[in-house]
């Protein structure tokens, strides 16, 4: 209550235009403010939102205000098609509120000619992911391939790039696994892109992915990527096309797809050229801009 009160009166002395939410909670708290003021708001669904999907009271409670806000939403925004469509599915707003925009990515500071290790200075082949060590990322499945790469690569290298709350559990289950020598965990980072530029190949193993930015990233930079087959993912990459999709929770899948590509160097390179071109055509930042300001005049004409 009084997070909603301090938005309220936010919303009512800054006398905007438009207000704009995200993320469940405060996007509940931010539209029933909105609406109180008489303010258009714009609501984005950046993915899936296990939380509504659980049969608990709690959940249950959550999806109802979801719902609410969803309706006294003037427009949803969604960053893929699986994630309107699945929001369609648990009853949270109506078909002719979405828009779909896809996530952007300021491609000047990911480019194929980005300085870091170069890939042909590292003798050793490596693969990467960078995410947040939370369980929908899937750093569990990625640790349970690596022993079958390692037979075939016995060189092979892993860096986890990134931080959460799984962080000390993963690395037990690396010792566990006994790869834990071949396998670095990075912590978080303020230079991503000098760590994609050491990777061989990028591995995305979400089990939920509203898209993937750090996904676009990689691709954005010419690594080819492994991603699984989930929420807006496909809609990215074609399969053996863009990079390669194998099914959830599958750690042989993978690791017989980061083998194959670890041996083909050639296949790699076209995969990521590949790649490359899909997010420099259609998921640049100032393609997001552009969509994003057409909804804004769309359900605000008077903007400024």
């Amino acid at each position: 209550m009084a997070a909603l009160v301090g938005i309220s009166h936010r919303i009512q002395c800054g006398r905007y235009d438009l207000i704009h939410t995200h993320i469940s909670k405060a996007g509940i708290l931010g539209r029933l403010a909105a609406k109180w003021a008489r303010v258009p708001c714009v609501h984005t669904y950046h993915g899936n939102v296990g939380e509504l999907e659980t049969r608990t009271p709690v959940s249950r409670a959550y999806l109802a205000c979801e719902r609410w806000a969803a309706r006294s939403s003037t427009a949803l925004l969604a960053v893929s098609n699986d994630v309107r469509d699945h929001l369609l599915e648990l009853g949270i707003g109506h078909r002719e509120q979405y828009r779909i925009v896809p996530n952007g990515i300021d491609m000047s500071r990911f480019s194929a000619g980005h300085q870091g290790i170069p890939r042909s200075q590292v003798a050793y082949p490596t693969i990467g992911c960078v995410c947040s060590l939370t369980p929908e990322k899937g750093v569990d499945v990625l640790l349970r391939a690596v022993p079958r790469i390692a037979k075939r690569f016995p060189d092979l290298k892993v860096c986890i790039v990134g931080d959460g709350p799984l962080r000390a559990e993963l690395e037990d289950q690396a010792r566990d696994l006994g790869v834990s020598e071949r396998v670095r965990f990075t912590g978080v980072t303020s230079d991503v892109q000098s760590w994609l530029a050491t990777f061989d190949v990028f591995v995305s193993c979400s089990r939920r992915e509203g898209q993937g930015k750090a996904l676009m990233e990689a691709m954005a930079m010419g690594i080819v990527a492994v991603a699984t087959r989930v929420g807006g993912v496909p809609e990215l990459i074609r399969d053996g096309v863009h990079g390669v999709l194998v099914d959830s929770e599958d750690s042989a899948g993978l690791a017989d797809a980061l083998n194959s590509l670890l041996g083909d160097a050639d296949r790699r390179r076209v995969l990521g050229d590949e790649g490359r071109c899909i997010v420099e055509k259609g998921y640049s930042m100032e393609r997001m801009v552009d969509e994003m300001a057409g909804v804004y005049e769309a359900v605000a004409p008077t903007l400024p």
